[in-house]
């Protein structure tokens, strides 16, 4: 998702992804670590969509496909390095992909490498007209939305997500990011 051929000199270098939350550029990738933040993107595709990434402890996701979030949770190990975010078949159309961590940044650390897909993105979608930041303790990245991980052993991760929380759930109606 680096500027293309076709894209104008002055073309910003992701012109064609917003960013949502904290993200932040490395020779290695995007840093995603915070709870929350995501990649968004618009265009016309087909076949499978895959993010390509490495996480450096068992990592969750949220993805949203056209306006609507897929009920799957996305799991990522550091073992894997790529998962399919979804797969629109070979009926070529348009659509918007937005994907974002579940996982808070003390659970888990994460570089989106790339993005894979069959098709043409369009100018990133557009920012929000403002921005909220939300600050507090585990309740605000979500922790023990999904119960208490002092029963057996449990991973937090499994427990946490960001956005299903009330921080996430304001910006939401809000509009913002």
């Amino acid at each position: 998702l680096r500027q293309s051929a076709d894209c104008p000199s002055d073309c910003p270098r992701y012109f064609y992804v917003h960013f949502e939350g904290s993200i932040e550029e490395t020779d290695e990738g995007l840093r995603c670590d915070p709870a929350g933040a995501g990649l968004e993107f618009s265009g016309i595709m087909k076949g499978e969509v895959i993010l390509e990434l490495e996480v450096d402890k068992n990592t969750y996701f949220t993805v949203f496909v056209d306006g609507e979030r897929i009920d799957e949770r996305f799991r990522v190990t550091p073992d894997d390095k790529q998962i399919t975010l979804v797969d629109f078949g070979e009926e070529q159309g348009e659509h918007n992909v937005r994907v974002l961590k579940q996982t808070e940044a003390k659970r888990s650390l994460c570089t989106i490498t790339a993005v894979t897909l069959t098709g043409i993105l369009e100018e990133a979608p557009a920012d929000k007209q403002f921005y909220i930041e939300f600050i507090g303790d585990s309740i605000t990245s979500g922790t023990g939305i999904f119960g208490n991980s002092s029963t057996g052993g449990i991973d937090g991760t499994e427990l946490q997500d960001a956005t299903s929380n009330y921080a996430f759930q304001t910006a939401e109606a809000l509009g913002a990011d």
